[in-house]
């Protein structure tokens, strides 16, 4: 649950300052297949770009090109037992939110089937006539005009001239040889596994707008532009009912026909570069963690004798097994995984700057550096006959028998000693 929260919410910010960047520097341009660009490029980044953290080596070398090495200690294994209201979690928050998120994406889903599922029929068996590679639908309906991919409907057909026909024709296959359809299905997918995000429907509303300048810009040119304006003027309706289709007059018709009459200007260079640099950026910022955890360890990082605890390996694994809790807290919500925790040993003995490098919850890396901590002092290392700093590298599992969990092996750095183990037993339903 808690990857799927952190994914949300950098989906969710993503999509926020693409967002705010198109409305302060790209709205006014008329550069309408850049903006689209731009826009899906966003789209597409929000939604993909998260995932980068699911598969990711938590280990990371934070002494590499400082002057301590680093020795990576053996794991530790401890039994305790886990509590037995921790099968309860069915009724805490977060997965109760779950539920609900997953019911109404399903809701969304079937309706969205049966949605496409009407539109399909009607386009199948409704009567048609071919003009090119696309499909003509003429009806008496009381409808607007729209095209889905290669099928173009038009509504209230007996009313409209020869002339007007063929414009709206144009029109739509501008939006068909542009694959506009695919925009709106992927704006619908994305409506629908973040419909609590407001900020999608602002990214629908661009899209219509862009879609429809864009084949309003193919479609009327010079002379034809009154002539165009005038057409849009008559068959200004508006309809819901397929909303994953392009709309011949879907988008605010004022602003159409302002922007067919709008002076044409080409778009600064700067604000490409600054596009580029806005996805770039994206993609560093939620990548730059994973670089810096697979960057690869230095050749050499013991010391030639290692630090060893006072009284030595065997009793400071002792130490461990014996004053290792496993948290209530972490017991109840069923969070285990594996901690990685990061100590120097000073040139006197002394244990600093404990910190958890990786942990799968807060209350687990908490537990973890207590041991640190509390425990004994260390004789320290030597390089070439002089004693040196060292920073040591202990691994500590967390898990509960009976509840599933593959993370522990791919969190164990290469050439790790032998593990931490803390056991406890999934309590039993109620």
């Amino acid at each position: 649950m808690r990857e799927i929260i952190n994914y949300m919410m950098e989906a969710n910010l993503a999509l926020l300052l693409f967002l705010a960047f198109y409305k302060l520097l790209l709205s006014r341009e008329t550069n309408f297949r850049f903006q689209r660009a731009f826009m899906l490029g966003a789209l597409v980044i929000s939604v993909i770009a998260p995932f980068l953290h699911f598969s990711y080596s938590p280990f990371v070398n934070s002494a590499a090109g400082s002057a301590a090495p680093v020795q990576l200690l053996p794991s530790v294994v401890v039994e305790r037992i886990a509590s037995e209201s921790t099968r309860r979690e069915w009724y805490d928050v977060w997965n109760i939110t779950g539920i609900v998120y997953v019911m109404v994406v399903l809701f969304l889903l079937a309706l969205l089937v049966r949605r496409m599922t009407a539109l399909l029929i009607r386009m199948r068996y409704e009567k048609h006539y071919r003009h090119g590679r696309y499909r003509i639908i003429e009806s008496a309906e009381n409808k607007p005009a729209f095209s889905f991919f290669h099928f173009i409907y038009i509504g209230n057909a007996q009313k409209l001239t020869a002339s007007e026909k063929q414009k709206i024709i144009l029109h739509e296959s501008a939006h068909a040889s542009q694959f506009h359809s695919l925009d709106n299905l992927l704006l619908q997918i994305t409506g629908i596994f973040f419909w609590f995000n407001p900020f999608v429907n602002s990214y629908k509303k661009i899209f219509v707008q862009l879609h429809e300048f864009e084949a309003d810009a193919r479609t009327a040119t010079g002379d034809e532009v009154n002539a165009y304006c005038s057409l849009l003027a008559k068959v200004a309706l508006r309809s819901v009912e397929f909303p994953f289709a392009n709309h011949f007059n879907q988008s605010l018709t004022l602003k159409r026909i302002e922007m067919m009459r709008t002076i044409k200007k080409r778009t600064s260079s700067w604000k490409f570069v600054a596009a580029a640099a806005v996805v770039a950026g994206c993609f560093v910022f939620i990548a730059c963690q994973d670089q810096v955890n697979n960057r690869p360890m230095p050749a050499s990082t013991e010391a030639q004798d290692s630090p060893l605890p006072e009284g030595g390996m065997e009793n400071f694994y002792t130490y461990l097994k014996r004053n290792l809790r496993y948290p209530k807290d972490a017991r109840e919500k069923s969070i285990q995984g594996k901690v990685l925790v990061e100590f120097l040993v000073k040139e006197d003995g002394s244990v600093s700057e404990v910190k958890a490098l990786a942990s799968p919850d807060p209350v687990l890396a908490e537990e973890a550096k207590r041991l640190v901590v509390e425990g004994p002092k260390w004789v320290p290392g030597k390089q070439e006959g002089s004693i040196v700093e060292q920073r040591m590298v202990l691994p500590i599992v967390f898990k509960l028998e009976g509840v599933v969990n593959t993370s522990a092996e791919a969190l164990t750095p290469d050439g790790a000693l032998q593990e931490v183990v803390a056991v406890g037993y999934a309590p039993k339903n109620k």
